[in-house]
C-alpha cells in the first residue's frame, strides 16, 4: 500500500529536495543516499541575524554550519577574507579535524544555516568509518577547487601587476624625456 496522503507526499518531497540541495556542497557530494538522509535528519534550522557571530578564531569546533539564506564573511585577524553564499557549508575541515578555528566567520545579513553539532559528527565517525572517509573526500575536493581557484587568481593579479609595472616604466621614461626636452630649453 502506498502512501496518498498529501501531506506525506509533499514532506517526502520537500526531504527529496532538500537532499538535493546539501548534494550540491562538496563537503557533502560523496556522501551515499543513506548519509544524506541521515545529515537532514540531524540538521537542526539555526535563523541568522546580521552581525550574529558563528564561531571565532581559536574556538573549539561547534559543528557545522550549512547556509541555506543569507551571507555570510570569513574573516582572519578581524579582516575580511572571503565571504560565503548558499548553498554552502562552513566549520567542514574543523569538524572532520577537531582543532580549533583558524577563522572568524560572521552572518552579514538575516539568514537560514542548518546546523550539525561537532559530536553527533563525533559519533557518526566512531560508528561509520565510510562516512568519515567520504565526507574526508569531499572537503578534499572542496580545498583543491579552492587552491586552484586561488592559483588562478594569483595568476591574474601577477599578469595586471606585470602590467602595471611595464606602465610606470612607460610612464617613467616619458617623465625623463619631458624632463630632458625641458632642461633643453632652458
Amino acid at each position: 500500500m502506498t502512501d496518498t496522503n498529501p501531506s506525506s507526499i509533499a514532506a517526502k518531497a520537500q526531504e527529496k529536495a532538500l537532499i538535493g540541495r546539501l548534494q550540491q556542497i562538496t563537503a557533502f557530494s560523496k556522501l551515499s543516499t543513506r548519509h544524506m538522509q541521515l545529515m537532514r535528519k540531524v540538521a537542526k534550522p539555526l535563523p541568522l541575524q546580521p552581525d550574529q557571530r558563528l564561531f571565532a578564531e581559536g574556538d573549539e569546533a561547534l559543528g557545522l554550519f550549512v547556509l541555506m539564506k543569507g551571507v555570510l564573511s570569513v574573516r582572519r585577524e578581524g579582516v575580511e577574507v572571503g565571504i560565503v553564499e548558499p548553498i554552502a557549508a562552513v566549520g567542514e575541515r574543523w569538524v572532520l579535524t577537531g582543532d580549533p578555528h583558524d577563522e572568524e566567520v560572521i552572518s552579514t545579513d538575516k539568514g537560514l544555516a542548518l546546523f550539525i553539532p561537532q559530536v553527533l559528527f563525533a559519533a557518526f565517525f566512531d560508528k561509520e568509518q565510510e562516512l568519515f572517509n567520504r565526507m574526508c573526500r569531499g572537503v578534499i575536493e572542496k580545498f583543491s577547487d579552492d587552491l586552484s581557484r586561488a592559483n588562478i587568481d594569483q595568476s591574474q593579479f601577477a599578469n595586471r601587476r606585470a602590467a602595471l609595472n611595464k606602465m610606470m616604466e612607460e610612464a617613467h621614461h616619458d617623465l625623463n624625456d619631458a624632463r630632458m626636452i625641458d632642461s633643453m630649453r632652458g
